[in-house]
């Protein structure tokens, strides 16, 4: 019989020790991370979902003002049935970004700043 080496049996975390838990902090914290909302500097731009422009074309906007797109979502309003899509930037005015996108045919339903946290 032929045996294959396992390499997981090598790493400390697997070896019958316990290397570390992953508590629901640390998944909250990495979503975070990932939609860019624990960036101090950043600002939430809410958009309604229409058939006019697409989040891409939201965030080619916003880069060609120079600001960086940091994350981008989308959700369903609680009341109705409106989606939503959210841009998370930064190195961006928020009034200049606000008008930019109104001037493109969005509808921006909100824009929140980092200090609104």
């Amino acid at each position: 019989m032929t045996r294959v080496a396992c390499p997981y049996r090598e790493r400390p975390a697997l070896r019958h020790r316990l290397g570390g838990i992953i508590t629901a902090t640390d998944v909250l914290q990495a979503f975070l991370e990932m939609t860019g909302a624990s960036a101090a500097d950043s600002i939430r731009i809410n958009l309604l979902a229409e058939a006019e422009g697409s989040p891409a074309e939201a965030a080619k906007l916003i880069n060609e003002l120079d600001g960086e797109v940091l994350g981008m979502g989308t959700y369903r309003e609680p009341v109705g049935d409106q989606w939503v899509f959210f841009l998370r930037v930064r190195r961006v005015d928020a009034q200049v970004a606000s008008t930019a996108l109104q001037h493109k045919g969005y509808t921006v339903l909100s824009v929140h700043a980092a200090e609104d946290r």
